[in-house]
């Protein structure tokens, strides 16, 4: 059975749309790391969203 380790993250996300127009999500992540120590789980809340135009 793999042993869970949860690290909270600072990220970002950044969707581009096909007009240019950026939008950026900020928020802290909760990341589970498998037995290899590989990520296999993300889940986050947004806590700041800007837009930025292109």
């Amino acid at each position: 059975m793999a042993v869970e380790h949860k690290t909270p993250i600072d990220m970002q996300i950044r969707i581009v749309k096909s007009d240019g127009e950026h939008q950026v999500y900020k928020c802290l992540a909760d990341v589970e790391l498998d037995d290899n120590e590989q990520v296999s789980f993300v889940a986050g809340v947004s806590k700041n969203k800007r837009n930025i135009a292109a």
